[in-house]
């Protein structure tokens, strides 16, 4: 194998910003869930669960895969000709947008139709910006990928809050996510100063067209399966306990907000340079072994936050949302599976992308979206918190199963990725018993937040010293792993 660029160095140290960013952007965003959750309450949410995932689906379309595809592409025809394929298809988007926002309106609920009218703009801003972030991908400019993020969070939460405060119910909301994806697109574009030629080369679009519907189906499956659980809660069972199991959804995804993107564009580049590094006469052992150490890295992290999250949703929806959101605290426990299983599959999506494996990819996405709908039609016959129980279970096995199926396309056992996650489950069990035991025998009465330190301290502390005498020998190496993985 070839050794890696130097370059590494500095798409190490800019995967970190991105990182750093993501947290402060989501640290940022839960300092302001308190004073909107209180303001809005349930219903606006609810209005939005029904109508984002129309949106997000109609943004993953516009962009085609582009962001992800022209990565690997250095050639300035593939980006012009991928952004005019782009645009032609961000045409029937926009009509197809207007006639399911009558739908909406006229069959699921009346005032959810003009809200996805409201965001018609945001799919073209996708597409603005997907060539821009393929660059600067490629030219390992994450620092500027952090940019546009923190850029865009800053001013839509402004908005949204001035929103809020003037009364504007749910299109603060609506215009949150209007002017967080206009600041990013603007940032990407005056980076990478890019501006789409009048220029379209037939020969290269079989090819891009080919990556991108893979790419998109995948993508479109991926999206639809995180976001249309909301669309059927609040259709199932309405707006107001789907506005409650969307705003706990926000919760659950943190793990994946805060470092799922920058690990997605690491460990993407990772593998691509690996695949194109690796000779076919050289074992392919190497390929599964890392996958699984990223993997159980990642665990590591992952697997603490929300086990103690599950445990100590009570306290935590006391302290953040207030009394308009009782029983919260029911499905936030419910759903801390899904978000665990969601952050831990940002690896398998990033080394079926780095290898180009975009087929399995895109058949693992389908998969999760139908075992996600299943589980939400399953849950919605009995309530809201049922349906966050069905939903991790879904996650869990899609998970496992499209683990095993990546480590044998690494040509690995594919068993691997699994047992690379015992010693995460081994801290969890200490952690989960010595929180449940503090909390039979110690009741300060002194607020969520004294439990939450009280209680998390126990059982970090639990976590952390039963990986310790589990791994002694490997410690400093499974850390340095988390720091490589993190960087």
């Amino acid at each position: 194998m070839q050794p890696l660029p130097e370059r590494r160095r500095f798409a190490f140290s800019g995967a970190t910003l991105l990182s750093l960013v993501s947290l402060a952007r989501v640290a940022l965003q839960f300092a302001a869930i308190p004073l909107l959750a209180r303001l809005l309450g349930p219903y606006p949410y609810g209005l939005m669960a029904v109508a984002m995932p129309v949106i997000l689906v109609a943004m993953q379309v516009s962009d085609f895969g582009l962001s992800s595809l022209l990565i690997r592409q250095r050639n300035r025809a593939d980006e012009d000709t991928g952004f005019w394929i782009g645009a032609v298809i961000s045409l029937f988007v926009s009509v197809a947008l207007i006639a399911i926002a009558w739908f909406v309106g006229e069959r699921i609920h009346p005032e959810a139709g003009p809200v996805i009218l409201g965001m018609v703009a945001m799919p073209w801003l996708t597409l603005a910006m997907a060539v821009p972030l393929a660059r600067l991908t490629r030219e390992n400019r994450l620092g500027t990928i952090a940019l546009g993020d923190m850029v865009g969070a800053v001013l839509g939460l402004g908005v949204a809050i001035y929103g809020a405060l003037a009364n504007w119910g749910v299109w603060c909301l609506v215009a949150q996510q209007l002017v967080l994806l206009l600041a990013r697109a603007l940032t990407y574009l005056i980076a990478t100063r890019y501006s789409p030629r009048f220029a379209f080369d037939r020969l290269r679009f079989r090819d891009l067209f080919a990556g991108g519907a893979s790419l998109t189906g995948s993508n479109l499956f991926a999206t639809a399966s995180r976001t249309f659980d909301n669309l059927l809660v609040g259709s199932l069972i309405g707006p107001r306990p789907a506005g409650a199991y969307t705003m706990i959804y926000q919760f659950v995804r943190l793990p994946d907000t805060v470092i799922g993107g920058p690990i997605f564009l690491s460990l993407t580049g990772r593998f691509a340079r690996f695949a194109d590094a690796c000779d076919e006469r050289e074992p392919a052992e190497s390929a599964g072994v890392l996958f699984a150490t990223k993997l159980r890295s990642l665990a590591f992290v992952i697997v603490p936050a929300m086990v103690g999250l599950a445990l100590l949703a009570e306290p935590v929806v006391a302290l953040l949302l207030g009394p308009q959101w009782v029983g919260a605290d029911k499905i936030l426990t419910a759903l801390c599976g899904a978000g665990l299983f969601l952050a831990l599959g940002t690896v398998n999506l990033a080394v079926t992308t780095g290898i180009g494996a975009y087929r399995l990819r895109a058949v693992q996405s389908a998969v999760q979206f139908v075992a996600v709908l299943a589980a939400v039609a399953i849950g919605a016959m009995w309530d809201v918190v049922m349906v966050g129980w069905a939903v991790s279970a879904a996650y869990a096995l899609q998970f496992a199963w499209a683990a095993m199926a990546v480590s044998r396309r690494l040509r690995a056992s594919g068993l691997a990725p699994l047992t690379a996650l015992a010693m995460p489950t081994l801290g969890a069990a200490a952690l989960i018993g010595s929180v449940l035991a503090a909390r039979a025998s110690i009741d300060l009465g002194m607020g969520p937040v004294a439990d939450i330190a009280l209680y998390g301290t126990i059982g970090a502390a639990a976590y952390v010293v039963t990986i310790v005498l589990a791994r002694r020998r490997a410690i400093m190496e499974d850390l340095a792993e988390i720091m490589a993985l993190l960087k």
